[in-house]
């Protein structure tokens, strides 16, 4: 999400390199350790996170963490423009169609582990 901190800078009338900010992207992003010393590292490389998925859930497991990611940058995509780009001073302002349509489309009650084991 580099845009969201350059636009934020940017509406702010500076810049990242103006201010001294230099985003690192980390490899791995997250370690899940397990309780038999197994580790899950989470990366944004598609091939590590291929080998990482397929050792523990084998091919089909990669396959919906594609088919989940395809959704999440829907939902992605859809909050960038109706969320976090736009103004809503009053909790009442988001009450536009174009938001209340797609909002159910966003799974607002399930959780992110209902989502991967369903896909």
């Amino acid at each position: 999400m580099p845009e969201v901190f350059h636009q934020t800078f940017q509406d702010l009338s500076t810049s990242l390199e103006e201010e001294g900010v230099h985003l690192i992207q980390c490899d791995p992003n997250y370690c899940v350790w397990f309780a038999d010393n197994d580790c899950f590292d989470l990366s944004t490389n598609l091939p590590k996170m291929a080998k990482q998925i397929e050792r523990h859930e084998g091919r089909l497991g990669f396959e919906c963490f594609l088919s989940f990611m395809q959704e999440s940058r829907k939902h992605y995509d859809f909050s960038m423009v109706h969320v976090l780009s736009s103004n809503s001073p009053q909790p009442l302002s988001m009450l536009r169609d174009e938001f209340l349509l797609k909002v159910p489309t966003m799974h607002p009650f399930g959780s992110i582990y209902s989502r991967v084991g369903r896909i």
